[in-house]
């Protein structure tokens, strides 16, 4: 720490209200103030009463709650982990230096790791997404007619999956992802939403990065190991947002192994049931169900005010996916009506 983290550094207000309310103002790049969701060559803004939480740059956001833990009491220590095993006494961890023993572990090594094979089932690519994300300076943004704070999001251009552009103030973030199912080279799609920008292609050098798909019907953890994050799968498979839900499961980890007696992994699998596997499930079922819609009738949703109000609610937190997939149903229909009186 700190260290680059392919992210794109949006730090919801469900993530700001685990984290206590705020952050310090040095580290954050922009208030994200204004939405912008742009599909079939059409372009809806979105002014927020209240921002839809912050900008921030991972290597140092990350590095800023490494400090609050250190400041906690928390030890911190530098050393590759080769291995972990349980026993009766709880968790042995394996180092290229010496072994640690614990009562309990939790992982957060992000979605590829192979820590978190012995609490996950075995990998297969309907479980990820792909992602592919550039930074690109500031001075472009007066070309891309974007403004700081503004996220402007992509749909219809890649297979069942997003584009989004960032505005974080001192620089902007581009990317794409989409479900590894979908697509033979992510490449193609990123080389397609750069062109679409009208950008220039000698500027092309994306990284990239693989992502869970959240919702799978399996609850994580064994008796004294539990993964967190992108470890455990909790990352929203409709919109790629992730933070909230590492910050709330990395706390609700901790709580298990502070109180679930011998079985941890029960108490932690009925903490998360509600609060974190149901809207990921929620989140897929609506995945699954609006990017499989043709371009022209998503853009007849996205056109529809109440719709965008309530994207608005469900990256505060304050809206279910089934309400949005219900009120998107009622959207198109209005608008199939509407079609055919004219």
């Amino acid at each position: 720490m700190p260290r680059p983290k392919l992210c794109g550094g949006w730090v919801s207000q469900q993530a700001l209200h685990y984290l206590g309310g705020s952050l310090p103002a040095d580290i954050v790049d922009h208030p994200f103030r204004r939405l912008e969701i742009q599909c079939g060559g059409t372009t809806n803004v979105i002014l927020p009463e209240k921002p839809l939480g912050v900008f921030v740059d991972r290597a140092v956001f990350d590095e800023y709650l490494l400090g609050c833990a250190q400041k906690s009491g928390v030890a911190v220590r530098y050393e590759k982990v080769t291995a972990i095993r349980e026993d009766p006494a709880g968790v042995v961890i394996e180092t290229g230096d010496g072994h640690f023993r614990a009562t309990g572990a939790i992982i957060a090594a992000g979605a590829n790791s192979r820590l978190i094979q012995t609490s996950r089932p075995g990998k297969t690519t309907k479980m990820f997404a792909g992602c592919l994300e550039q930074r690109l300076p500031s001075t472009i943004a007066q070309q891309l007619a974007l403004i700081p704070g503004t996220a402007r999001l992509m749909f219809g251009d890649v297979p069942s999956g997003l584009g989004w552009l960032l505005h974080h103030g001192n620089y902007l973030l581009l990317g794409i992802g989409c479900p590894l199912t979908q697509v033979k080279s992510l490449k193609t799609y990123f080389r397609r939403t750069w062109e679409i920008l009208g950008l220039s292609g000698d500027l092309i050098a994306p990284r990239g990065h693989l992502l869970p798909r959240g919702g799978q019907r399996w609850l994580p953890g064994t008796d004294q190991c539990l993964p967190a994050g992108d470890s455990a799968g909790f990352v929203d498979a409709f919109s790629g947002e992730g933070i909230a839900f590492a910050i709330r499961s990395g706390q609700l980890a901790a709580q298990a192994l502070l109180f679930g007696g011998r079985s941890p992994a029960v108490l932690y699998r009925e903490l998360c049931r509600d609060e974190i596997m149901r809207p990921l499930r929620q989140s897929r079922l609506a995945a699954d169900v609006f990017y499989r819609l043709s371009k022209q009738k998503m853009s007849t949703i996205l056109s529809d005010e109440n719709i965008l109000k309530r994207f608005c609610s469900l990256a505060n937190g304050q809206d279910s996916y089934c309400r949005f997939i219900f009120a998107a149903g009622w959207s198109y229909l209005r608008g199939y009506r509407r079609r055919l009186k004219t």
